[in-house]
């Protein structure tokens, strides 16, 4: 098998991405669709208005019986109303929801719980705090730390367990605005308010506050100052600032016009929306106007926390001020307010998002279809040559050394991290690159140390080594560990990336997984490990293919100049690379490149899908060779791979409106292939997604079944014909190639974000202790099987505690747990005499 046999394919996907050429992309199209609820039963403004266990409240509020044009005055409400979920009526809940008549409090929802904070009624401005909650089918009020000062008119949001109050006036008569702002900690039992870093600016009534991203978003909202009459005069504001405990407060993009008491929900994992909001343009013609005043804006903007953009997606039916937006299942909620000055409005209306999208097409389906079937002419190209065990499980011993390098770095490039890397450099910078180049310097100590001890004993996996070191209950504990946890990663890489397309491109999630694994399955089946790297090179050309037609298409569509790319890119920090700072919480450049390092260790030494390439060139030699290309390929992938994030971003931020607000940030790189790549080109891409999943899946089935057979079954079962042997490993390279696709299917029904969140705990529990043990047996002599077995489970409950007592960051888990299982393991084996035999 050469390059020369590839290129059929190669020609077709590229005749087919031609003739895509001349097709053209369609920009999505983002907007509200509204609909009507029953409305509220008083209509009101400044009220509390949230979700309590889906059901939706509405409390207390003001409103004027007679209009203040003609001399009525206004009046402030204690009564409290409740809408369950898909009800078509109020229900008028008990006079106690509420201590008093209540006004302009700030309110800010809490999980399934409202916290009220401060307001007013018709005499004073009010400190208390308080959480409503319901329980069956009972509002009950708790009562929290009243603030240090009055206020209202403020505004409030719940990030992270920590309540935060910005703005607001501290009594009827000032004639000032506060720049104060306040925290509660939600979990810490008799936390106080403290008071945090003031707002920058001007203090301010009526603030947009929104928590999003990690961080807390304050925008707009009306400056107080004295006016000719000596009262407060508003001043209409648009800056707009960003806070994190960590950095403080920093200027964002303005509001392209004052949204002052406007409605605002997260959405997504980056967007805020405002929706309407007064923007001071008839202001001063109240009075005039009077009731022929046409009401606040009815306009919805959207701000998108990465790129730093403002779109527009439409308008509200009713333009609605002081009152919440409420985020309901898919949708959104606004419930009463006021809709011009001096009226109160009864209106409920609940929005969902529509984006009409280009679905992924038939020319699409034709390149994914020509990058597909030639892996499967790949794996009955080598069914007749898979005539011993050594063929399948090692190619023969005779794979060229190039094509087990490709193969070492396609096994490590699965399609999540295709996805998942750009869209780290799009929403952040380039903080971890300097963690994916450290892989070069592993390179030279997996040659040095471990290679020559794996080729000298001629060995098919990894743990056979240990048998050797350690005796044979370490090997069958290590491979029985790294088989299980192959196992669940089996699921998750298929999982995930479809999850993902589908997110993205509208292609069916089960049609995605099953093509990946009923292909993978297929020619592993039939071709074993030869089919398995030949496969990975012609992977390694399309998957590196996509990412450079990707990186050129987002920088045409940008404007074409790659200057505007980088230029772009460097004003807004993307190209940020080194923070210098000894804390190990946070991703300095000590973390993510010694993190990293160790983090590479663990699959270059301890993970038969890797290792076992090491074993099917015809020499130590040419395995060396091997396993520097595999390295080597990191730097320019990883140049590329963060290169085409940076794009996004410059792309993105030059066009915000083609946003998906509902597209995960993983997924941006997905919604962009599916959007704005021409029909097939787009399919070419995807093709990309696709290979950088089934490289990884077909090395873990392969890997996974040369474990059991050379561990387990040849190992403890005694003697087997070569004919028996290669039966049984076909039958459980169908079994285990089935079993992984089934449980990718049955994903669907399960809270995946909880199942990756699992998958790396174990992944860091298990994966560094497997690679402290490998260490041990290279570098100690005195390490022995008890102390190696101690080791291994010592490592895993350090490491536990660690994630779950400090705030240590997730790169050093590896590392903890390879210098946990190698230090706690040289300690236990100190502990027991070693036999003559594990001294070798």
């Amino acid at each position: 098998m050469t390059c020369r046999a590839l290129l059929p394919g190669a020609a077709a996907i590229l005749a087919l991405v031609v003739l895509a050429g001349t097709a053209r992309a369609q920009a999505p199209v983002t907007t509200l669709a509204w609909e009507s609820l029953p409305p509220v039963p008083v209509p009101r403004s400044g009220h509390v208005t949230g979700l309590l266990a889906g059901a939706l409240l509405v409390a207390g509020g003001t409103d004027f019986p007679v209009s203040p044009f003609a001399g009525g005055t206004k009046t402030w409400h204690a009564d409290a109303f409740l809408l369950p979920r898909g009800a078509t009526a109020w229900q008028r809940l008990p006079s106690d929801v509420l201590p008093r008549p209540l006004g302009y409090a700030a309110v800010a929802q809490d999980g399934s719980r409202l916290v009220v904070v401060g307001g007013n009624d018709a005499t004073r401005h009010l400190a208390d705090t308080f959480a409503l909650t319901l329980a069956d089918g009972r509002v009950t009020r708790a009562s929290l730390p009243a603030l240090p000062t009055p206020l209202a008119m403020a505004g409030g949001a719940v990030l992270g367990r920590s309540l935060f109050v910005v703005g607001g006036q501290v009594s009827p008569a000032d004639t000032a605005a506060s720049r104060r702002v306040w925290a509660l900690d939600l979990d810490i039992p008799g936390a106080q308010w403290r008071e945090v870093a003031p707002l920058p600016g001007d203090g301010r009534i009526l603030p947009v506050v929104v928590a999003q991203a990690g961080a807390l978003h304050v925008m707009s909202g009306a400056a107080l100052a004295p006016g000719a009459d000596g009262r407060a005069a508003r001043t209409y504001l648009v800056d707009a600032w960003r806070f994190t405990p960590r950095t403080g407060w920093t200027a964002i993009a303005p509001v392209p016009r004052p949204v002052v008491a406007a409605p605002a929900v997260p959405w997504g994992q980056s967007h805020v929306f405002v929706l309407g909001g007064d923007d001071g343009g008839l202001a001063s013609q109240v009075a005039t106007l009077r009731e022929r005043h046409p009401g606040f804006s009815r306009q919805v903007l959207a701000y998108h926390a990465i790129t730093d953009t403002w779109t527009s997606i439409g308008e509200i039916p009713t333009p609605l001020v002081t009152t919440a937006a409420v985020r309901d299942g898919e949708g959104l909620v606004v419930a009463g307010g006021e809709d011009r000055p001096g009226h109160r409005a009864a209106t409920v209306s609940r929005a969902t998002l529509v984006v009409t999208a280009r679905a992924f097409g038939w020319l699409d389906y034709l390149v994914l279809a020509a990058y597909l079937l030639p892996l499967v002419w790949i794996g009955r190209r080598f069914s007749r040559q898979d005539d011993t065990r050594e063929d399948f499980f090692l190619g023969g011993r005779r794979v060229p050394w190039w094509a087990a390098g490709l193969s070492i770095y396609a096994t490590q490039l699965s399609a999540i991290t295709f996805l998942a890397i750009p869209a780290k450099a799009y929403a952040e910078d380039w903080t971890y690159l300097p963690g994916n180049l450290s892989i070069v310097l592993i390179a030279p100590v997996v040659i040095l140390f471990y290679l020559p001890r794996f080729r000298a004993l001629q060995v098919t996996t990894a743990y056979e080594y240990l048998e050797h070191r350690f005796g044979l209950a370490v090997r069958l504990l290590c491979s029985a560990s790294f088989v299980a946890l192959q196992w669940a990663r089996m699921a998750i890489v298929l999982y995930l990336p479809a999850l993902a397309l589908a997110a993205a491109t509208g292609m069916d999630i089960r049609l995605s997984i099953l093509l990946m694994g009923g292909l993978c399955t297929v020619y592993t089946l039939h071709g074993g490990m030869n089919a398995v790297i030949w496969t990975d090179v012609l992977q390694s050309v399309v998957l590196l293919g996509a990412v450079v037609v990707a990186l050129v298409l987002i920088v045409i569509g940008t404007g074409g100049d790659p200057a505007q790319v980088i230029g772009v890119g460097r004003a807004a920090g993307k190209f940020h690379m080194v923070t210098w700072t000894p804390d190990l919480t946070i991703a300095s450049i000590w973390v993510v490149f010694f993190g990293n390092l160790v983090s590479h260790l663990v699959p270059y030494t301890a993970d038969q899908a890797v290792v076992q390439r090491y074993f099917t060139t015809r020499d130590e030699r040419q395995a060396r060779r091997a396993i520097w290309l595999g390295a080597a390929m990191a730097v320019p992938s990883s140049l590329l791979f963060f290169g085409v994030g940076s794009a996004l971003f410059a792309f993105y931020r030059t066009h915000p409106g083609l946003l998906n607000p509902s597209t995960p940030t993983d997924a941006t790189f997905a919604w962009f292939i599916a959007q704005q790549m021409p029909p097939g080109v787009s399919g070419l891409v995807v093709s990309g997604v696709f290979a950088a999943a089934m490289s990884t899946l077909s090395g873990s089935i392969n890997s996974i079944v040369t474990a059991i057979i050379t561990d387990f079954t040849a190992r403890l079962g005694g003697p087997r014909p070569e004919v028996a042997q290669m039966r049984l490993a076909r039958q459980l390279t169908l079994v285990i190639g089935l079993a992984g696709t089934a449980s990718a299917l049955g994903l669907a029904t399960w809270d995946v974000r909880s199942l990756w969140d699992v998958f790396l705990q174990a992944l860091g529990l298990f994966g560094g202790g497997l690679a402290g043990i490998f260490a041990l047996g290279i570098f100690t002599r005195r390490a022995n099987a008890a102390g190696a077995v101690v080791g291994l489970v010592a490592s895993a409950l350090v490491l536990g505690w660690v994630q779950q007592r400090t705030p240590v960051h997730f790169l050093l888990y590896a590392g903890i747990g390879t210098g946990a299982a190698f230090a706690l393991g040289y300690l236990a084996s100190l502990a027991w005499p070693a036999p003559a035999a594990e001294a070798r």
